[in-house]
């Protein structure tokens, strides 16, 4: 049987990923809530993704 465990962070960043890797984190999800109108959503959006999406290489 597989086993699944869930994680709230706080404040978390990129640096916390190595660890939460060796602790068997598989994957991760960001919540937050996104600004109000759809070009500072876009922003906001792009800025999430500079922040935990490493460039491959």
């Amino acid at each position: 049987m597989a086993q699944e465990a869930a994680f709230a962070l706080n404040d978390g960043t990129p640096e916390h990923l190595p660890e939460l890797s060796a602790a068997g984190v598989t994957e991760l999800v960001v919540v937050g809530t996104p600004p109000p109108t759809p070009q500072a959503a876009a922003t906001w959006v792009a800025q999430l993704a500079r922040t935990w999406i490493r460039p491959e290489g």
